[in-house]
């Protein structure tokens, strides 16, 4: 089995800059709109201030998952504005009753992003040679510490891995766990 992807699809390394190739984050764009989602239900039930909030936060999202940078102002202003509506959410769901299912949803999102960012650093970021060898001459891998060289097929699994996971976990179950409770709280 050739392990290498075609030319076509992946024809040169990642510059240093970037942490995943344009391609995959691209997805993070279409994610987004679950966050946008969540704004225009939260302007509808008139939770303004948080509304105005996850609509910011969709906006330093698109940026953001335009192009994944390693270090960039958009994302310093991506991560501040999550803290900000995640403590006002969880504000919300104090007051809505909820604040059990806020705490158990951002667990989770903590642990998945710890978890997730773990096996990024090891497949991608950190160079390990002693493993090379032996794992990416054999079948793929998806959760694994192991480095994973460029341009093959385990690289390649790693990015989309790392990139739905985050998506998934991280903007649309938890947009969608927040229009649920929106819905229960204000039909009840």
């Amino acid at each position: 089995m050739n392990n290498y992807l075609s030319a076509q699809a992946y024809t040169e390394y990642l510059p240093n800059y970037l942490m995943l190739p344009k391609y995959v984050s691209s997805y993070g764009k279409y994610s987004a709109f679950f966050i946008l989602g969540e704004a225009f239900f939260l302007f509808y039930f008139s939770k303004y201030v948080l509304g105005f909030f996850k609509l910011c936060l969709y906006i330093t999202t698109t940026l953001h998952w335009h192009e994944v940078h390693n270090d960039s102002l958009v994302k310093k202003i991506d991560i501040t504005m999550v803290l900000i509506s995640n403590l006002l959410a969880g504000y919300e769901s104090f007051l809505c009753n909820f604040f059990n299912v806020w705490v158990m949803c951002s667990t989770m999102v903590i642990i998945i992003f710890i978890i997730n960012k773990t096996l990024f650093y090891y497949q991608v970021q950190i160079h390990n040679q002693k493993s090379i060898e032996y794992f990416n001459k054999y079948k793929p891998y998806y959760f694994s510490l192991h480095y994973t060289n460029p341009g093959t097929l385990n690289r390649e699994y790693a990015y989309y891995r790392i990139t739905f996971t985050h998506l998934l976990f991280i903007h649309i179950i938890p947009s969608l766990i927040s229009i649920y409770l929106l819905f229960i709280h204000n039909y009840k």
